[in-house]
């Protein structure tokens, strides 16, 4: 699976996608699909950087819920 790593604390440039083993799922835990995510940097009490991440929406075909996430229509992906 693909997963964003955080290799150090000075901003989302330590941040690495790389590829790593799936979870195993045990009791007591559960594997989550993640979406969407904020990364938020606090330097002394102050907001001093914030970053959506935001995975592709999935099309009309490959919704399981066969709603789109966001607004009223499945983006077009061509």
């Amino acid at each position: 699976m693909r997963a964003m790593r955080a290799e150090g604390f000075s901003g989302y440039k330590d941040l690495k996608l790389m590829d790593i083993p799936k979870p195993a799922v045990s009791d007591g835990r559960v594997l989550v699909n993640i979406t969407a995510a904020d990364i938020l940097r606090i330097e002394n009490g102050l907001l001093v950087e914030h970053r959506d991440v935001i995975q592709g929406e999935a099309t009309e075909e490959q919704s399981k819920s066969g709603a789109p996430m966001f607004g009223e229509n499945f983006p077009n992906h061509e």
